[in-house]
């Protein structure tokens, strides 16, 4: 069977923020080739501290740099083996996507002369959570917090990234690090032989810190997977911002951004 791969996402602003009159401060954006692969989902929070003043340019700068990054190296995967891309999306990839955001903020800075200074990245911090699929593999990256979800044909949910000892509390790694590109955690996945996954999500923090428990959490997943296989995708995606919007107002205030990556076999 072919996998036909489809996409919903949706960016809501959190509790907090409307009452205060913030914007948004998160980001996302996907990128999908006419053939269905490569298939490239970002997800970006912008941090919310007070010296962080233009975070949510950062988010927006952080997801278009990946998805033009990924997209111009893998334009055509096929000229790539597994170890090549392995090696590039532990050592290349990073590198390029700090130096793609550094551009754009760069750009931008000369535009506002009072941010162009020696202090101007940290205005634009932001964490950052990639996916893209590729015909023989799937590669994960992750900067900072945030949560990627990857779930099963059996309903089995597994994390394909390692818990990182410096997410502690609100602390997190971030672009306007001094060295970003080693913060970056990177999962590659070939697929060789074995069953695609039904459905691969990307939260920012706002999605799991509204919940109790990590198993609270998980669990609205499975039901959100549950549901477009019962409902479609389509149902999913109209109801999705509203299920933001009660999560972010009941429990964490935070603006909320989810990316799903779900395949249906033709």
């Amino acid at each position: 069977m072919v996998a036909s791969w489809q996409v919903i996402s949706s960016s809501v602003l959190g509790a907090t923020h409307l009452q205060h009159h913030k914007p948004n401060q998160d980001a996302l954006r996907h990128y999908q080739a006419a053939s269905g692969l490569p298939l490239i989902m970002a997800v970006a929070d912008g941090h919310g501290g007070e010296k962080y003043t233009h975070s949510d340019f950062g988010a927006k700068f952080a997801v278009k740099a990946a998805i033009t990054v990924l997209k111009e190296t893998f334009k055509n995967p096929a000229d790539f083996s597994l170890t090549q891309i392995k090696r590039l999306a532990e050592n290349d990839i990073p590198k390029a996507i700090v130096r793609s955001w550094r551009e754009k903020v760069d750009e931008y800075c000369l535009r506002q002369p009072d941010l162009n200074n020696e202090h101007k990245y940290r205005y634009f911090g932001a964490t950052l959570l990639v996916a893209m699929l590729l015909p023989e593999c799937i590669l994960y990256w992750q900067l900072g917090d945030g949560d990627i979800v990857v779930v099963e044909e059996n309903q089995h949910i597994h994390r394909p990234m390692a818990a990182d000892s410096r997410l502690l509390g609100n602390e997190t790694t971030s672009l306007c690090g001094k060295t970003p590109w080693f913060d970056f955690r990177c999962c590659f996945h070939p697929l060789l032989n074995e069953q695609l996954p039904r459905c691969i999500l990307l939260s920012t923090d706002g999605y799991s810190n509204a919940y109790s428990s990590n198993a609270d959490f998980e669990q609205t997943v499975l039901d959100i997977v549950a549901l477009i296989k019962s409902e479609g995708l389509l149902w999913v995606k109209e109801q999705l911002p509203d299920w933001l919007e009660e999560a972010s107002h009941k429990g964490s205030g935070d603006d909320i951004s989810v990316g799903i990556l779900y395949h249906t076999d033709l």
